[in-house]
Order: C-alpha cells, then sequence, then structure tokens
C-alpha cells in the first residue's frame, strides 16, 4: 500500500492501529527510516527494529532499535513493513515483500519529510523569514552553477561581479577564487554531513551573501548561527514524471533528483529575469534511468579536478532531464530567459549562448 496522499495526524492514526496487533518493521536503516523511527520513539509508537539487505549494518543499534537482515525476520508472524526510501531501493524491497506475501505500507517521500520536519520541530516562521527575498532582483541576470567537468576557475573568476547560485562541493575551491556566490545551497545529505563534521558552516556562512539548506538535513541545528543562513522545506510534489514548479519558498520548494532545481526555483522568486548556465554538462559517469537500468561509463568525469569531488555518485538521468524541462516551461510561461552557457556539455533543453560573449 502506498501511503501518500494522507497528512501526518492521519497516518498517525494508520500506524497505531497497526501497531495493535502487528510487528512492524522499518526497512531500511537509511536517512528516511531513521527519520520515522525517531518519529515512531517520539509519539510512543510501538514497533521492533529495522531490516537492511546491507551486511554491514546488521547487529548495530538506530534509534534503539536493531538492524537486521530480512531472513531474521522472515519467520516472524504478524510481521509489518513500513518501507521509507528512494525510488530504486523501494521496487527491490516491494518485490521481495510481495514475493512472501507480506503487509506493507511504501511512504511518500512528502509524508517522511514531514516527520523529519516534525523531529526537528521546525515551525513555519523559519520558512517565512525568506518572503524579503520576493522579486528582491528583479530583471536583474544571474548565473547558476553546475559542477561539471567543464566548470574552470578562470570562468568563475569572470562572474565574480555577476549574481550567482552554486551549490554543495564548489565549497572546496573558494581559497583558489575571486569568485563566490551570492547564493549557495546545502541541499545533499553527504554535503550537509561534510559540513557539520568538518564545522564548515561557520567559513560557508561568512564567504556569501545567503546561505540555504534542506531543512531535512542535520543541519538545522545551525539555524541560529548566522542571519544569513535559511531553511526551505523540500517537497515532492510531480505532475505526471514533471516535478512542480514552487511559486513560493516559503511554502516549501520542489526537491528532486538535481540541486539545480531548488536555485531555478529560489532564482525565479527573487525575480531574475535571465538565467545563464555555467558548469552544466549533463554527462554522468554511472547513470540509473526512468525503468532503473544501471549505465556506467568509465570515461566520463563528473566533476573537475580541482572540485576534490568523487565520480562514485549515481544520477537519475531521467528525473534530471525531467527537471530541466520543468524549468524551461514555467520560465517561458513567466517571461524568464534561460540560457545555456555551459561550454560543451549533453545538455540542450535551453538556448545555447557563448560564455565570452556576455562580457
Amino acid at each position: 500500500m502506498l501511503i501518500n496522499n494522507i497528512n501526518l495526524i492521519e497516518y498517525t492514526a494508520y500506524i497505531r492501529n497497526i501497531a495493535s496487533n502487528k510487528k512492524i518493521y522499518i526497512w531500511p536503516a537509511g536517512r528516511y527510516g531513521k527519520s520515522v523511527g525517531e518519529y515512531f520513539n517520539r509519539n510512543d509508537i510501538e514497533w521492533c527494529g529495522f531490516v537492511d539487505n546491507d551486511i554491514k549494518k546488521r547487529g548495530k543499534a538506530l534509534c534503539n532499535k536493531t538492524i537486521l537482515g530480512f531472513e531474521d525476520v522472515n519467520k516472524e508472524e504478524n510481521a509489518f513493513f513500513c518501507v521509507a526510501c528512494g525510488d530504486l531501493t523501494r521496487s527491490e524491497i516491494l518485490k521481495t515483500l510481495s514475493e512472501y506475501n507480506y503487509e506493507y505500507s511504501s511512504m511518500g517521500i512528502d509524508l517522511i519529510c514531514d516527520m523529519g520536519l516534525y523531529n526537528k520541530n521546525i515551525l513555519d516562521e523559519e520558512y517565512n523569514k525568506m518572503q524579503f527575498l520576493k522579486d528582491k532582483y528583479f530583471n536583474e541576470r544571474c548565473f547558476i552553477i553546475g559542477n561539471g567537468p567543464s566548470l574552470t576557475i578562470q570562468d568563475l573568476d569572470r562572474i565574480s561581479d555577476e549574481y550567482s547560485f552554486a551549490t554543495n562541493s564548489v565549497c572546496n575551491i573558494w581559497n583558489n577564487t575571486i569568485w563566490k556566490p551570492n547564493f549557495y545551497f546545502i541541499s545533499d545529505p553527504i554535503m550537509a554531513e561534510f559540513a557539520i563534521k568538518n564545522n564548515k558552516m561557520d567559513y560557508i556562512s561568512s564567504e556569501v551573501e545567503m546561505v540555504f539548506c534542506n531543512a531535512f538535513n542535520q543541519i538545522y541545528p545551525y539555524k541560529s548561527l548566522k542571519d544569513n543562513v535559511f531553511y526551505f522545506k523540500p517537497l515532492h510534489k510531480f505532475e505526471g514524471n514533471s516535478p512542480c514548479f514552487s511559486m513560493d519558498v516559503c511554502n516549501g520548494v520542489c526537491d528532486t533528483s538535481t540541486s539545480v532545481y531548488l536555485m531555478y526555483q529560489f532564482a525565479a522568486y527573487m525575480g531574475f529575469k535571465e538565467i545563464y548556465l555555467l558548469g552544466m554538462d549533463f554527462n554522468f559517469r554511472q547513470t540509473v534511468d526512468a525503468n532503473n537500468n544501471l549505465s556506467v561509463n568509465p570515461n566520463v568525469k563528473d566533476h573537475p579536478e580541482f572540485l576534490n569531488g568523487n565520480d562514485n555518485g549515481t544520477y537519475w538521468v531521467d528525473n534530471i532531464y525531467n527537471a530541466h524541462v520543468a524549468a524551461k516551461k514555467y520560465a517561458d510561461e513567466h517571461d524568464i530567459k534561460i540560457y545555456n552557457a555551459t561550454r560543451g556539455g549533453k545538455l540542450e533543453v535551453f538556448p545555447r549562448v557563448d560564455f565570452d560573449s556576455l562580457f
């Protein structure tokens, strides 16, 4: 059963009823599962533990519960599974549960995010702090930076006097550039963990005009660190295969398989009317398509060497493409021009412009 179109209160009543006569397990023991487990603990919902396919996790504790393998639980009577993960892992788990005729709830990402945000007591007033951004840069132009291998320090320094958006590992090169983005995004959970463990938040927030963080990630405790650190609520809303485009970032920002889509939505909300893409190669080493087929091209680099990023990421290429198409549709309908100024690459959704001709 897919649980997505109900609110948190309704789900809580539903799962309490399940817990009255079933043994509940959360599968897998990832970041989404952890949020569900924390929510269950805070609300005194009875559950038995985690299930995970990763042998290295088994026997360890998370949310004060033991992580087990499916084979450990398979003989349990009245077992019920709360599946809390992304689409690729979800399809594999549901196939197993259906094969063994187990009951389960497959939880939508929006519902899981609501649990995670509830765990951190994030209030709407925190999101509303971004209201001042509405049309603040009306009719200005900006650059959205991708971290593709075509990106160069020389090109970044040429836009040091321009408004720009950037994300994730690009912060690793700021000691070597004149350029710093005005608007920096921490949306990826791996980057959030890196920023926390390496005490990077002081540095990041002091180098840029504004920092925007996915409130679902663990970086939320830094909310009072600086006045220029803001938090957005991630939404996972789609029309068919296309992600919705948020017209008001205070009410949430549609999050999909690329952080670039977040930046499109913020740029539009801020009033920018010309958006130029740089370093948006749209060419990845390891990809998964809409049918969950994995492809690996060992000759492709995901990032330039100077970013010190790894090339072991997996990119849901159809989702990313659909995000660019959705951004173009919104832009065309709202008199916003998006141009691709990337040197090379494979993204052909937007009109191409020569980067050097912009100056």
